[in-house]
């Protein structure tokens, strides 16, 4: 993910939709996870993500011990950063 993108992102965040800096910087560190999972699907731009990368994503996730509310609002993060 490309880090000016990225931070255009998260500068929109707490002005535009009002979000607390603790959110975030959940939010990046849940988009940061994304880009990791990215370039261990050997994917070269993030537009290349599908669906299904992002269920295993979630899976992943799930696996390693991440709540509910914490996959729930990684997905917040990815369907906020894709819109």
């Amino acid at each position: 993910m490309s880090d000016d993108w990225l931070q255009r992102f998260l500068d929109h965040l707490p002005v535009e939709r009002r979000l607390s800096p603790l959110t975030v910087k959940h939010y990046r560190r849940d988009l940061e996870r994304l880009d990791r999972h990215r370039e261990q699907a050997g994917l070269s731009h993030w537009h290349e993500l599908h669906s299904h990368h992002i269920r295993e994503l979630v899976v992943a996730g799930h696996r390693d011990g991440l709540s509910g509310r914490s996959l729930a609002r990684m997905l917040s993060a990815v369907r906020s950063f894709y819109a």
